[in-house]
């Protein structure tokens, strides 16, 4: 599965995977589509290149079973600046 953040080139972002969640605000940080009582999984660092479109290709364990819900979700850093998360998208597996 291929994930794609757009965001301006230099910003610093990590990738995260974990159970779909209700929205939860944590200002000022954004908004959060992340289960937090579920484990969340950091899989990818790396800055947005001058493209501005950031592509992390994620593969999916042999065990993850048809029908399952998860949700991506990036967090950003903007250089001199604060965390922020993007956008969550929840996908379900088939």
């Amino acid at each position: 599965m291929r994930t794609e953040l757009l965001a301006p080139p230099g910003w610093v972002s990590g990738l995260l995977v974990g159970l779909p969640g209700k929205r939860l605000v944590l200002a000022p940080y954004g908004n959060v589509w992340l289960d937090p009582a579920a484990p969340w999984i950091l899989l990818d660092v790396g800055t947005v290149p001058t493209s501005g479109s950031r592509l992390v290709d994620v593969p999916m364990p042999g065990y993850v079973r048809p029908g399952t819900a998860i949700s991506f979700q990036a967090l950003t850093l903007q250089p001199g600046s604060w965390l922020q998360f993007s956008t969550g998208v929840t996908v379900l597996l088939h």
